[in-house]
């Protein structure tokens, strides 16, 4: 025999049981807080990189079609780091012989027409050329004038230029585009929907930050380890140095109203290419007051503390430093675990749960 009583029992409490459920529900919506994030920094710091870096480590990294999409710029990344070499070696009357001559001919006959970039003539031609002691030395002499990525592209010129070339993540990783405007990536990290905006740094695209300035959580800043000795080539400040600018750029950033209540994480980014340039580019040269032991170890801290001493950090905000090498994904995941830690923190803090 089936009771009624029992089935109206039943049923009230299957009502309750999908109450409460829902309850439950709304309180996890209102609990997963959007947390924005800004990655800023100056021209080539190196932004975009960590930017790809985080797609690849916190989403479904690049679909095909985008991966595809690399193929023009990788393309005229190499083209046009082909046209400087040239050019370098040129203005040098660096010696070459019969064979590279011909190599220089072959790649200035390809630069007014990138669409041919499919050649594996051409390829080869600069990975020869690239081959060349003198050649490397004279590159070495003139890199500031060349994106940071040049020689890994010449190494792999053959392959670039190749028909069929699809590019690797390293490809992507290395490629170089400048950021105009604002992209944004959205992920989740624990109970945060994190939302993140690569702001453009060259000076043209500053003032559009205005527009992404409210309610941000963290600050990530991206500094070029590798801009010691560079100078900027923007209009209006030719000639002041790229490490300086970051400085007086980190400067106004963390002492603005906007982001007194923000976390503050620190990149010291291209630590790969920094330490390199050390052995034979002397930090002196370009900061005389520098008078510590000339090692990365010293040279690196001196750098930390031109962002970090209270001169520049008037809010006395609480930096998070990390050194970072932004084509190097084991690295980047090392550091984006303590930067999950840190956003989880201001995040618990910013609610009186830290």
């Amino acid at each position: 025999m089936v009771m009624i009583g029992a089935l109206s029992k039943d049923g009230d409490s299957r009502k309750i049981s999908q109450k409460i459920e829902k309850q439950i529900e709304a309180q996890q919506k209102k609990n997963s807080k959007t947390y924005k994030i800004l990655l800023l920094g100056a021209s080539d710091s190196g932004k975009s990189t960590i930017s790809k870096q985080i797609k690849i480590l916190n989403t479904n990294g690049f679909s095909q079609e985008e991966i595809m999409s690399f193929i023009p710029v990788i393309r005229r990344n190499l083209l046009d780091s082909a046209k400087m070499l040239i050019k370098f070696v040129g203005n040098e009357d660096v010696p070459l012989d019969p064979l590279n001559i011909h190599n220089c001919e072959i790649i200035e006959r390809f630069i007014p027409n990138p669409g041919e970039l499919v050649s594996t003539m051409f390829g080869k031609a600069i990975f020869d050329l690239w081959t060349v002691s003198n050649i490397r030395r004279c590159m070495y002499r003139n890199d500031s004038l060349l994106i940071d990525s040049a020689p890994y592209f010449f190494q792999r010129a053959t392959a670039i230029c190749s028909p069929d070339y699809v590019p690797s993540i390293d490809d992507i990783l290395h490629s170089r585009n400048s950021t105009m405007g604002i992209s944004e990536i959205s992920f989740s990290l624990d109970h945060l929907q994190i939302r993140m905006f690569d702001v453009g740094g060259q000076r043209t695209e500053r003032r559009k930050w205005i527009y992404c300035f409210e309610n941000v959580n963290s600050i990530i800043f991206c500094v070029s380890l590798n801009d010691f000795d560079k100078k900027l080539f923007e209009r209006n400040v030719a000639n002041r140095n790229r490490l300086l600018e970051s400085v007086a750029l980190f400067d106004s950033i963390i002492n603005s109203q906007w982001f007194v209540e923000s976390s503050i994480i620190l990149f010291l980014n291209k630590f790969d290419l920094f330490r390199k340039k050390l052995e034979h580019v002397p930090f002196t040269d370009h900061f005389p007051q520098f008078s510590g032991k000339n090692n990365v170890k010293n040279i690196t801290k001196f750098i930390l503390w031109m962002f970090v001493n209270p001169s520049v950090n008037r809010q006395r905000h609480n930096i998070y430093p990390h050194i970072t090498t932004a084509v190097d994904t084991s690295n980047i995941k090392v550091v984006f675990a303590a930067v999950k830690e840190t956003i989880l923190q201001h995040s618990l803090k910013e609610v009186g749960m830290f």
